[in-house]
């Protein structure tokens, strides 16, 4: 009896308060995405009072998406060819296993999100467990300010986890260049606040960043970074975020600094070229480059067009940093060089690695010490060029001698620059071409032809760079120094032993047989696109070669052979007979003939890279001067000559197989 006067009286208060608890949820809860993993589609000539659920009843506009929470494993798909002006803002955090997805629908380009140059053009904060893919993303309205492209903020949250950025195309973020850690970027992770913040599981992969990005392209900070690494004097405050990939991006035009991963553990930057940096900002900026980070690994990325000597370089190791390993990268032209090793004051850069990487024709200098000598830092295994004319130095440390270590690295150095060498340690290093009275001295040092396949032929992509493999027969195979913890790997893959000696330089393979596997070629003159010949289809001993209109003959045709150490003979197809520096000579203008050949230093040519289109100059062993079409002529009949390498088009020929 009891319950039953408890059932009678107690449901009036019951569904009272039930239905008030109803109401309040329903007030609360406007605007949410209700069922979870729903898929939500917005079309510019969809309506906002359409449910969303189908390609057939879309959303509209932005308002609408920014005005809905969304809950685990949902969907937010742009109409393919769209485009959107404003900011995108929607709400809600996904879970582990169910992340919220920013996506496309249908197979045009990716829909435009254009910000219009707001403080963000796509805009998380404090949310996790997100994905944003296949957009485009523009932010700019005439006008200079800090404004970003995609904007990721962790405002005191704590650990915020999965982050995904993938496949985005992010152009024309006219930004702030001022440097700051809230600064302009095309792509920014950022934790701030008051509570110790950071992110765990982020993924920057695929995206197009630039042109016209200002101030940097992608970038990851905190204002979480205060530690003695850094010279900060305070509480230690620092507060890393981990597991972060930055991958297979392709950073362009860019104002300032082109990738940054700052106050992290662990980063992976991988796969990335970086096309052009430190284009409009007035500081120091670099290619790629932590700082304030400890156990970066960054490798398989290209950087290139990096403008100015404020830094400038390819890459960076700075300072504040711990176990900074820079591996299997390639760095070409950049004004400020190849790599920065940066210290300053009481801070720290401990622990930093580079190897196996590629700098070809880099500018100032290519290991450049700046702001104090950071300490155990080594260089080796790497491959080093340097272009006739340039006055790249190889080594610039003009701050502090703390002992640094430089092993196995092949120098080609064929410009003027030297080497300012504190503190260094160096051996079983191979240097050739040049050498400055400041070269260092050591017990194992190589001063020969380290016979690549075709130095100095690396053009875009790291792909291009098979002209550094040697070929069977170079001094650099076998005969560098085990390193220990040296990666397992070459710049190409190949194994390196965990004992024993390695080859010197990025190559660990057994060597290449020839660069020249084809039967007979033709000999193209950049200049004229004429042929080297023998004039009348001659015999005679002595005859001085010509260009001449290419037939097919015989009298056009080469055969170019590895003779060793790094030369080849060219016998022509007609008779056999060598191309030959008339009389031995070294003086310029002297004649280029044919003769028997009979292996003297004057039928030895080497043959390496003119130019990044693929063209060869033709070096004589025995002057180190160029075969040349005599005062750049393109008449049939011009005799060919020699003359010291400038690098113009009569010097430059197209070796082309015959089929």
């Amino acid at each position: 009896m009891m319950a039953g006067i408890r059932f009678r009286f107690i449901p009036i208060v019951y569904f009272v308060i039930l239905f008030a608890v109803l109401l309040g949820i329903s007030v609360a809860s406007a605007g949410r995405a209700h069922a979870a993993n729903t898929t939500y589609y917005v079309d510019p000539a969809g309506n906002d009072a359409n449910n969303g659920t189908s390609a057939s009843t879309p959303w509209k506009t932005l308002t609408k998406v920014n005005a809905t929470t969304f809950g685990a494993g949902d969907q937010i798909l742009f109409k393919a060819g769209g485009s959107w002006s404003g900011q995108l803002h929607p709400l809600g955090s996904g879970t582990s296993g169910a992340p919220i997805v920013i996506d496309k629908y249908g197979s045009a380009s990716n829909p435009l999100i254009d910000g219009n140059g707001g403080d963000s053009t796509v805009y998380l904060y404090n949310q996790s467990y997100w994905e944003i893919t296949n957009l485009e993303v523009k932010n700019y309205n005439g006008v200079n300010s800090k404004r970003r492209g995609i904007f990721v903020v962790n405002d005191g949250a704590g650990t915020l986890n999965h982050i995904y950025i993938k496949n985005n195309n992010v152009h024309d973020v006219w930004g702030d260049n001022t440097k700051d850690a809230d600064g302009s970027a095309g792509i920014m992770v950022v934790s701030k606040g008051t509570t110790p913040s950071k992110f765990n599981d982020v993924l920057i992969d695929g995206n197009t960043v630039g042109p016209d990005v200002d101030r940097t392209g992608i970038v990851i900070v905190s204002t979480f970074w205060c530690r003695s690494d850094v010279n900060c004097t305070a509480t230690p405050n620092w507060y890393p975020s981990t597991n972060v990939v930055i991958s297979n991006n392709y950073v362009q035009g860019i104002g300032g600094d082109g990738i940054v991963p700052q106050q992290t553990d662990g980063a992976i930057v991988q796969y990335n070229t970086v096309n052009g940096f430190n284009l409009r900002s007035n500081s120091y900026n670099a290619g790629i480059w932590p700082w304030d980070a400890d156990n970066t690994v960054i490798q398989y990325n290209e950087s290139y067009n990096g403008h100015s000597e404020l830094d400038g370089t390819g890459f960076d190791a700075d300072y504040g940093c711990t176990n900074t390993i820079i591996q299997y990268n390639y760095s070409h032209d950049n004004d400020g060089g190849f790599l920065l090793i940066m210290g300053t004051g009481t801070g720290k850069n401990d622990q930093t690695t580079a190897r196996y990487n590629i700098s070809q024709n880099d500018k100032r200098g290519l290991l450049v010490f700046s702001q104090g000598n950071p300490t155990n830092f080594q260089a080796y295994n790497n491959d080093f060029y340097i272009g006739s004319g340039m006055w790249t130095d190889v080594v610039t440390a003009d701050w502090g001698t703390n002992p640094w270590w430089m092993y196995n690295n092949i120098i080609y150095n064929l410009g003027s620059g030297g080497y300012n060498l504190r503190g260094i340690n160096s051996d079983y290093n191979l240097y050739y071409g040049n050498h400055p009275s400041s070269e260092p001295n050591e017990s194992h040092k190589l001063t020969s032809d380290p016979a690549f396949v075709n130095v100095g032929s690396g053009n875009l992509g790291r792909a291009s760079l098979n002209g550094y493999k040697l070929l069977q027969d170079s001094p650099a195979i076998g005969s560098g120094v085990f390193v220990n913890n040296n990666g397992g790997k070459d710049f190409w893959g190949n194994n390196v032993a965990s004992s024993g000696s390695t080859n010197r330089g990025a190559y660990n393979g057994a060597g290449i047989a020839s660069g020249f596997t084809s039967s007979y070629y033709k000999i193209i003159s950049r200049n004229s696109g004429k042929a080297l010949s023998i004039p009348g289809s001659s015999n005679t001993d002595g005859v001085q070669l010509q260009q001449l209109a290419y037939t097919g003959g015989d009298n056009q045709q080469w055969q170019i052979v590895y003779v060793g150490g790094g030369n080849y003979k060219i016998v022509s197809k007609l008779n056999s007979k060598a191309i030959d520096l008339s009389g031995y000579s070294t003086t310029d203008g002297a004649s280029i003939i044919q003769w028997p050949f009979s292996g003297g230093d004057n039928q030895l040519w080497k043959l390496s890279a003119a130019s990044p289109e693929g063209y060869y100059k033709l070096i004589s062993k025995l002057s180190g001067k160029a075969v040349d079409i005599s005062g750049g002529s393109t008449a049939d009949g011009t005799p060919i000559i020699q003359w010291p390498f400038s690098g113009s088009y009569n010097q430059q020929w197209e070796l082309v197989p015959v089929p």
